[in-house]
């Protein structure tokens, strides 16, 4: 999985992640999904293209936008260490 991170001048930025399989980026942009009505005056679209997935988030300066992506990276990271867990639970759990 490869992830990148862009900031543009207008107070968005886009976090972009790409998976193995379409079912795990539909997994986590599913996961995500209830995120984007969380964050007061910020507005983000989480769109899928096959195994990739796109998080872009637009606020009205740059301390909210700072907070937006501190949070769905936060989030990012919980669901992808699920699905490692969800993907091999035994060794996960040993570890």
């Amino acid at each position: 999985m490869t992830q990148a991170l862009t900031f543009m001048a207008e107070r968005k930025a886009s976090l972009n992640f790409s998976f193995g399989s379409t079912a795990k980026a539909v997994a986590f942009q599913k996961a995500l999904a209830p995120e984007t009505e969380d964050i007061p005056d910020t507005k983000t679209i989480i769109s899928r293209q096959g195994a990739e997935v796109k998080i872009e988030i637009e606020t009205p300066d740059t301390p909210a936008l700072r907070a937006g992506v501190k949070s769905y990276i936060q989030w990012a990271s919980c669901v992808i260490g699920m699905q490692k867990i969800a993907a091999n639970p035994e060794k996960t759990l040993k570890e």
